[in-house]
């Protein structure tokens, strides 16, 4: 999140790749649907123009949410 917020990571597709990493991180950490949604809102709050950040982030909720909690992690880097 800080790489995107301080403008470390530029370029709609690494910020977009990058939100996507930041997602599977995250679930690493704590896999539920209450962590998502708040990893989800950091990471898309920390770019003012965030289409490719929100295309990203959209993408991780369709493929992660539909699965069971313990799964989640190990979808998220593949």
């Amino acid at each position: 999140m800080e790489g995107i917020r301080n403008m470390v990571v530029r370029g709609a597709p690494l910020i977009g790749a990058s939100a996507g990493y930041g997602v599977a991180l995250g679930m690493l950490r704590d896999p539920n649907d209450k962590a998502f949604q708040r990893a989800y809102e950091l990471l898309f709050a920390s770019r003012p123009t965030p289409v490719n950040l929100r295309w990203a982030l959209d993408r991780m909720r369709e493929a992660l949410l539909l699965l069971h909690p313990n799964d989640r992690a190990s979808a998220a880097f593949c």
